[in-house]
């Protein structure tokens, strides 16, 4: 006959025995076990017709201190801000999460649970829902594997050429995230991987991938991925810059200042003199240029003018000089620039055409011929008639 039941402040069930009229006896029953802790209580979706709940798990064998293992945890809601509550029929369990559907979507609720064993209930844990958080979805683009998000951090390839794109779109949580897509504001749409099926459970990802031109001089493309959470548009965004490479220079070769191109335009000079040339060095593309060597056929290896840093900025000149002799007859000398822009060999050639000329002899007198018939003033004989000169007829000249 039990005579007696009391707990103690440390869950302990004590119970009073009497057997028969002159005996009895305590019997010291197991802990209670501990309150719930972590209760959250959370819809499952917008419509607010069902809410999941989770808490943290208890010890499920004896503890040290006499607790028995969990058996069952036991779920209440109340409607009426805790006036009454009622236990939520479910099956006898030890898992840490349950969800309680059929409910009121215009009602307001409350849920408490506590830990059941074979000394009785623990302290009860309660919570009420709240509307879930939708997914958070993030972006990294990349461009032949680099990411690139500022101008500065430019990625550098030949233009004309195809770069590889990579998209990584990952859920964050702590919602999934259903009906992804990825558009690309140069590509447009970037077509999913098959095996994708839309949706991103909490911290998975997936990696699209699209092949796009990247044209000389700058580039910038963004990246918009889409999807819905919780009935809510969610939405991330991530750049990526580039430049197409298009290294170029020119230069242009001149003779006495003059510009010669073709040997029909030839520079006439007296053979055997000295022309000054020069070659104008021009980088023409839209990256620097580092000069390596100024090559003339005819005179060799050309030197740098003092003070050049051997390397040409975009839209830059430089202006080589050199001397040469040149001889009798057709001249012609071709000159090379050699240079390296981004990995990338340079060259640029000009030709220049002169002609050296020999001046005529000056004819010697013949013998017994006549000999040379002095002029007047101006190097012309008197026409205008009248006596003849004296001077003239003193030397016998006949007319």
């Amino acid at each position: 006959t039990v005579r007696g039941m009391v707990f103690d402040e440390r869950g302990f069930l004590y119970l009073t025995v009497s057997e028969g009229n002159t005996s009895a006896r305590v019997e010291i029953f197991a802990r209670t076990p501990d309150p719930v802790s972590g209760l959250t209580a959370t819809f499952t979706d917008a419509g607010k017709t069902a809410a999941t709940l989770s808490w943290d798990a208890l010890a499920a064998g004896v503890t040290a201190d006499a607790q028995a293992p969990v058996r069952d945890y036991v779920i209440e809601q109340t409607s009426d801000e805790g006036t009454t509550w009622t236990v939520v029929p479910s099956a006898l369990s030890t898992a840490t999460t349950f969800t309680v559907t059929g409910l009121d979507p215009d009602a307001t609720y409350q849920f408490r649970v506590s830990a059941w064993n074979e000394a009785g209930n623990g302290d009860l844990a309660v919570a009420s829902p709240v509307l879930p958080v939708p997914g958070t979805l993030t972006l990294v683009k990349s461009g032949n594997g680099a990411v690139a998000e500022s101008a500065e951090e430019a990625v550098h390839v030949s233009a004309g050429s195809d770069v590889t794109f990579t998209y990584v779109v990952k859920n964050e949580g702590p919602s999934e995230v259903t009906d992804i897509t990825l558009e690309d504001s140069v590509l447009g749409t970037v077509v999913a991987p098959e095996d994708f099926t839309g949706t991103l459970a909490a911290d998975e990802s997936v990696t699209f991938e699209a092949t796009g031109l990247v044209a000389a001089g700058a580039y910038h493309n963004t990246a918009t991925v889409r999807g819905t959470s919780i009935a809510s548009l969610v939405t991330a965004t991530d750049s990526w810059y580039g430049f197409g490479v298009a290294p170029h220079m020119t230069v242009v070769k001149a003779g006495d200042g003059v510009e010669v191109s073709s040997a029909a335009e030839a520079h006439h000079v007296q053979a055997g003199t000295g022309v000054t040339f020069t070659y104008t060095v021009t980088n023409s593309g839209n990256v620097p240029v580092s000069l390596d060597s100024v090559h003339d056929d005819v005179l060799g290896e050309i030197s740098a003018p003092v003070g050049f840093s051997g390397t040409l900025g975009v839209d830059e000149s430089v202006t080589f000089e050199s001397t040469g002799t040149v001889a009798a007859g057709e001249y012609r000398n071709t000159v090379e620039v050699n240079g390296t822009a981004h990995d990338t060999t340079v060259t640029a050639t000009d030709e220049w055409f002169g002609y050296g000329d020999v001046p005529a002899p000056t004819p010697s007198p013949t013998p017994g011929s006549a000999a040379p018939v002095p002029s007047g003033p101006g190097g012309k004989l008197p026409t205008t008639g009248g006596d003849l000169p004296v001077w003239l007829i003193g030397l016998g000249v006949a007319l």
